[in-house]
């Protein structure tokens, strides 16, 4: 939401909107991020990946695999899968495609299986009902 949406939102000027949120930005103490319901702009499939990596290739196979735009979520974990990620793409014909032709040369490969996400439940401080996402009560 643009600094003008929200000043007229909450019936003031958009200088006064920006007032409070300035300094923090400037100095790195705020960060404006954005919260979009992926569905609403055509992402509808989200898949997570389970990497069995060599572990010495473990950070070369992780900086490539999260410069993707697809990924939002690595992470290295202990078990026989030492790395999960989270994609979210438009339709099930690009989580093949990732799986099929880019997965398979990252450094270290050894395997890779990958489970598709049926609904959501829980994510980010927000939850799932009824196909909305709505708040957690604090």
């Amino acid at each position: 939401m643009s600094f003008s949406r929200l000043a007229a939102s909450t019936h003031t000027s958009a200088a006064t909107a920006q007032r409070p949120l300035h300094r923090p930005r400037l100095t790195g103490g705020a960060e404006i991020a954005t919260l979009v319901d992926r569905c609403q702009v055509g992402l509808d499939v989200q898949a997570v990946f389970f990497f069995q990596t060599d572990p010495a290739a473990l950070p070369d196979a992780v900086k490539q695999l999260t410069a993707r735009t697809q990924v939002h979520l690595a992470t290295a974990v202990t078990g026989p899968d030492n790395m999960i990620a989270a994609v979210v793409v438009p339709h099930t014909d690009d989580v093949y495609r990732l799986l099929a032709e880019e997965l398979p040369y990252l450094p270290g490969d050894r395997h890779v299986r990958v489970h598709l996400v049926n609904a959501f439940i829980k994510e980010s401080g927000m939850t799932f009902h009824d196909g909305r996402r709505q708040p957690v009560d604090p």
